[in-house]
């Protein structure tokens, strides 16, 4: 990702950060995986 330095994507990123954005995606792809290999 691309964030210059006070500008709207950092902003963003940031409130997304302090939400917890980052462990809920991981979260989400371990799911989709470990669904997938029971799937299997």
């Amino acid at each position: 990702m691309v964030c210059s330095p006070g500008g709207t994507t950092i902003a963003a990123a940031s409130a997304l950060e302090e939400c917890g954005f980052r462990n809920a995606v991981i979260k989400a792809a371990d799911a989709c995986f470990k669904k997938c290999t029971d799937m299997r």
